[in-house]
């Protein structure tokens, strides 16, 4: 196996470090339809659909610590005041859960889609 050490990557036009690459990309993503369904990802082996309105991702590897940061958003063909969290980063990190409120009482979604940026284990 070779290992290619490079400290800045350039277009022709910028030059960046290649920490700032790394450091700021996305290490999971996904967008799924209905609970199970996942029409795209990036580090993400599954997802289960474990209650009304809650979804588990779960990464194909772990975060290094439970404090990485997601941003999870949503679309629903009706209801109002909806709310999405990341209730369940543990220390394992090794997936996130997505809550979807409508004001009332959990419901599920239509689409949604997860991105999570930190340091994988």
């Amino acid at each position: 196996m070779s290992t290619l050490e490079v400290s800045n990557l350039n277009d022709g036009t910028t030059t960046v470090a290649t920490t700032y690459v790394t450091n700021g990309s996305a290490k999971a993503w996904m967008t799924h339809a209905s609970t199970t369904v996942i029409l795209d990802s990036l580090n993400v082996s599954s997802i289960t659909d474990t209650a009304t309105g809650r979804t588990a991702v779960n990464f194909n590897s772990s975060f290094g610590a439970k404090d990485y940061a997601t941003s999870i958003c949503s679309m629903r063909s009706s209801g109002t005041a909806s709310h999405y969290e990341d209730n369940a980063v543990s220390g394992s990190a090794s997936s996130v859960h997505a809550v979807y409120h409508n004001g009332s009482a959990n419901a599920d979604t239509n689409m949604a889609s997860v991105i999570c940026l930190g340091d994988l284990a």
